[in-house]
């Protein structure tokens, strides 16, 4: 395994300075890509090797300071975040052998090539840090190497204000990652992660949950999670698209690594309120940040939110497993567990999926507001057809994997209503599902606005009229991921086979899954209803009606004519827009907005306008009552501190000698 391991790094190493080294060539992006091809390549070995053959271990690799050695380890969950990391890698790779060609044109290809193959080769080591002071080194290489992926177009003042408020976030969460560490350390004496897993559920209760807040702080703020979600929106649109999927699909999901890894590995006994918070904050993540991504009208931020939404989905998921764990319902532990993990590997491929889509429709048409496109599918048919397949996954709709993980949770929510121990949590288990109800129907609402504006009807501009299909790698890498959504939904057993591993590896039972056909196991012996059922079911409803209808009437004949527009001329301004099919639920939750209504009159008389313009600004609740008055809070605390630095010499000398007093005095006590 060490030699594996040291070959992925050097691939990404040399793919880095490659694209340095060749920034007079064309090859210098190609360079990078084919690289960090090859690496994910390799990591995909490696983690179905550990996965599958349990070939595992841990290793020691340079001493950067006397005595401070990184350590490494490769075990059942490592492996498998690494397979979601090398599966969108490959297709990410293969995609900007296409898409990069924009970037090295501007000038720009060179360091983003260096810093691609340096993101992965950071993300890597998260995954395999097997000590705290590896696991913040590689954490905060990957919070610094990102945003500067994301700072790519710096040019751009939106891009600066997205960046500077993604890494004041990141580094927001990593204070409170090292707070935890730090407790840790203090109280075991010991960075390994494999002694905190054997000393961890031995400390005071009160102590672990402290940890587990900080640790909930620390990885939420890297997923999304809401409320400190706020630079997700910003950070996505503005990045490179296929830097944005990447972010999305896998950065997102260290989150979730960390906390199975410390929530279940290291914390030991659970308290109840643990996974009840857990299913709030995910619950409130995946309606509220599906809500406010239904609203927008650019795919990126849509697509966001979306993810927003989906680690909420997550972390429910682990929160049930928690409240399970609580009530010594260790089967149904297990499954919620397997249900969030599976989420987040068919999260990763669907998004990858769809955040390709909108590169794509970006290079194409140069604009991302879906108000401007429209007709796409007859320019771009292979780009429409696979963004639609993404989108149907991201609706859960059968047979697609998202259906069948979405599916598992529900099932998890709606055991904890029937099994609870108390009245408290089986209402905490209705109340998420029918949170985790809403979003879905959210998110479908969502996928049809977007692809509908954009991908049909006829073009609102003349760029939308004038795109072209993106090039081949770019669809390749859309379709290579595409068939791993056909593929997990068909046959769900392939991947919760895989999961089924890790959850054993974790200490769980796995329940009842078998390979080719899920089922929910009730008892260890009992099973519910299997999902593959449902689009079984559907097909053949649809299949006999069409065969009945055309038996009894015969084939139909369809006759197409211009369309009807009250005797006017049709226009594609008259179409129906992104605003308008979003402008109804935009009124009925008008709560979660804070809505700004403007109309401009045109014209010399009031009461005889020549134009009239209406606009509606939309802003969100946290941004409103929790970030501008935290950030003007600080902004005042900033003026009173700078007082202090007044260009007084005097004054500077006093504040010297008043340190050294207190000093002295914290000595002397000590």
């Amino acid at each position: 395994m060490e030699t594996f391991v040291v070959a992925l790094f050097l691939i990404f190493i040399l793919g880095s300075i490659a694209s340095l080294l060749l920034r007079r060539s064309r090859w210098h992006d190609r360079a990078a890509y084919i690289s960090s091809l090859l690496g994910t390549m390799l990591a995909l070995i490696l983690s179905l090797n550990a996965l599958i053959g349990g070939a595992g271990g841990s290793f020691s690799l340079w001493e950067i300071a006397p005595g401070l050695v990184l350590q490494y380890r490769l075990d059942s969950l490592s492996s498998f975040f690494l397979l979601i990391l090398s599966l969108v890698g490959m297709a990410l790779s293969i995609y900007g052998l296409g898409y990069g060609k924009e970037y090295a044109d501007k000038g720009k290809g060179t360091l983003m090539g260096a810093e691609w193959n340096l993101f992965f080769l950071s993300m890597l080591l998260v995954l395999l840090a097997a000590d705290a002071f590896t696991f913040l080194f590689a954490w905060e290489a990957m919070s610094l190497i990102s945003f500067l992926l994301v700072m790519t177009d710096h040019d751009r003042e939106p891009v600066r204000k997205a960046g500077y408020l993604y890494v004041a976030m990141t580094h927001l969460g990593t204070l409170f990652l090292f707070l935890a560490f730090f407790l840790l350390y203090k109280e075991l004496g010991d960075f390994s992660f494999l002694m905190w897993e054997k000393l961890g559920p031995t400390l005071d209760g009160g102590l672990r949950s402290i940890l587990f807040l900080l640790l909930l702080i620390g990885f939420g703020t890297k997923g999304g999670l809401m409320p400190l979600h706020i630079w997700l929106p910003r950070a996505h649109p503005v990045a490179p698209s296929h830097v944005s999927a990447l972010l999305s699909a896998v950065m997102l999901k260290m989150a979730a690594y960390g906390m199975v890894r410390f929530f279940f590995g290291v914390l030991g006994e659970v308290s109840p309120w643990w996974g009840a918070l857990l299913l709030w904050i995910g619950g409130a993540s995946a309606f509220i940040g599906i809500l406010y991504g239904v609203v927008e009208n650019e795919l990126k931020r849509f697509l966001a939110y979306s993810s927003s939404e989906n680690m909420g989905l997550i972390v429910m998921g682990i929160g049930a497993s928690l409240l399970f764990r609580t009530n010594g319902n260790e089967l149904f532990s297990s499954f919620a567990l397997m249900a969030a993990l599976f989420h987040g590997l068919n999260h990763a491929l669907f998004k990858g999926v769809l955040f390709m889509g909108a590169g794509s429709v970006l290079c194409a048409t140069h604009t991302q507001n879906s108000n401007r496109l429209g007709g796409l599918i007859h320019r771009m048919p292979h780009t429409a057809f696979l963004f639609l397949l993404g989108g149907v996954a991201l609706a859960a709709f059968p047979p697609l994997n998202g259906f069948m993980s979405e599916w598992m949770l529900y099932q998890s929510l709606l055991q904890i209503s029937f099994s609870a121990p108390s009245f408290w949590q089986g209402g905490l288990g209705i109340l998420a599902a029918v949170l985790l109800g809403m979003a879905g129907a959210l998110a479908a609402g969502g996928v049809v606005k977007h692809f509908g504006t954009a991908f049909l009807a006829v073009p609102r501009t003349e760029e939308a009229a004038k795109a072209e299909e993106a090039p081949l790698s770019m669809r390749l890498g859309m379709a290579f991921l595409t068939l791993f959504l056909i593929l997990f939904g068909l046959f769900p057993g392939i991947a919760t086979g895989l999961i089924g591993r890790v959850i054993q590896s974790i200490g769980f039972k796995t329940g009842a899954v078998f390979p080719l056909l899920l089922v929910v196991p009730e008892t260890e012996t009992e099973i519910f209803l299997s999902p593959l059922l449902f689009p079984f079911l559907i097909f053949l409803f649809i299949g006999g009606a069409w065969a009945l209808l055309r038996w009894k009437l015969g084939a139909t004949k369809v006759s197409e004519g211009e369309t009807w527009n009250c005797g006017t001329p049709y226009t594609p301004s008259m179409g129906y827009t992104a605003t308008s099919a979003s402008h109804p639920l935009l009124l009925m939750f008008r709560p979660f907005f804070r809505l700004e209504r403007r109309v401009e009159m045109r014209g010399e008389y009031a009461y005889f306008p020549k134009g009239i313009a209406h606009r509606i600004d939309a802003h969100t609740l946290f941004e409103q009552f929790l970030y501008k008055p935290l950030l003007q809070f600080v902004l005042f605390l900033s003026r009173q501190i700078r007082r202090i630095q007044n260009g007084n010499l005097q004054s500077y000398l006093l504040y010297m000698i008043v340190t050294l007093i207190l000093l002295l005095l914290w000595a002397q006590r000590g």
